[in-house]
């Protein structure tokens, strides 16, 4: 079997080739799951015989040349990352992937993963089962094929599906010093308006006027006089609050904001839409890297 076959880690798609009988996987879904943001310098780390090339055919037809790796080479990039998912993707890949395939020929997730609501439901969310679980199908081949700010689009724009965009991930684990990257990250995957990101919202006011003008009512500020070329951050705003309830950095992201390198308390408050309040400055060249994953890790 050569076939690509696509399997889900933890919402995170990952997919594998069986070239006669050997599984060989995806290098750049591997460093997805792993958070290793250089997939050449992850190659450049593996032997020759651990790696390969091929070509994959995109959603619109064109032959896109990959890296895949074999068992050995996932290991290598497993056996060197610290990240807390690459013991859960090891086990994920060995005791269930790799046996169902050697049994079976096949990887058939597990009943809990698959398990939608049935017919006999009736209802769900005041919507109708049916209904719930055909969106359920259609997001998630959105999602494979367009990524997560398409599906997350096409969810808010389908009338009768719950309106879910307020309730936002909460990660309560150590204090507000601990990941300044994750608070960053946190921040930019909130809902900043229907189908759009904060993330998506700060790429465009990166360039666009009409963007920037909106960043202001979620406590972002760009070209502030205090630091033109900088993003400022407001330490207190209506918008961050509710984003970082329940996390680590709640009523202290300041503290987490102020540890990425060039960032700089304000002097003085700066106005936020109907806000006032100081904020951390963060150079923009910071930004545009954190935007595109260049950083991992600063502590």
């Amino acid at each position: 079997m050569n076939a690509l076959t696509p399997f889900q880690f933890e919402g995170a798609e990952v997919r594998l080739i069986d070239r006669n009988g050997e599984p060989w996987f995806v290098l750049a879904d591997v460093c997805r799951v792993l958070e290793i943001a250089n997939h050449n310098d992850a190659s450049g780390r593996l032997d020759d015989d651990e790696k390969d090339g091929v070509g994959i055919t995109d959603p619109i037809g064109r032959v896109q040349q990959n890296t895949i790796i074999n068992e050995s080479g996932l290991y290598s990039l497993v056996l060197t990352s610290r990240k807390p998912a690459a013991k859960r993707f090891k086990k994920w890949v060995t005791a269930e992937v790799l046996p169902s395939l050697r049994r079976t020929g096949v990887y058939v997730m597990s009943p809990e993963a698959e398990d939608l609501p049935s017919l006999a439901d009736g209802r769900l969310w005041g919507t109708r089962v049916a209904k719930v679980n055909a969106a359920a199908r259609m997001l998630a081949v959105t999602d494979r094929l367009y990524g997560p700010e398409a599906a997350r689009a096409m969810w808010e724009m389908e009338a009768g599906l719950p309106k879910i965009s307020h309730f936002r991930p909460g990660i309560l684990a150590g204090t507000a010093q601990d990941d300044p990257v994750g608070c960053f990250r946190h921040l930019m995957r909130q809902a900043a308006a229907p189908g759009r990101t904060v993330s998506k919202l700060l790429h465009l006011a990166l360039s666009d006027k009409l963007a920037e003008r909106m960043l202001p009512d979620l406590g972002l500020r760009l070209g502030v006089k205090q630091g033109p070329d900088m993003l400022a951050i407001a330490n207190a705003h209506p918008f961050l609050s509710d984003c970082f309830a329940e996390t680590q950095w709640i009523g202290e992201w300041r503290i987490a904001f102020a540890q990425i390198p060039g960032a700089m308390a304000s002097a003085s408050a700066i106005t936020f839409g109907k806000v006032q309040s100081r904020a951390v400055l963060i150079p923009r060249r910071e930004v545009i890297e954190l935007l595109h994953g260049g950083r991992t890790n600063l502590m």
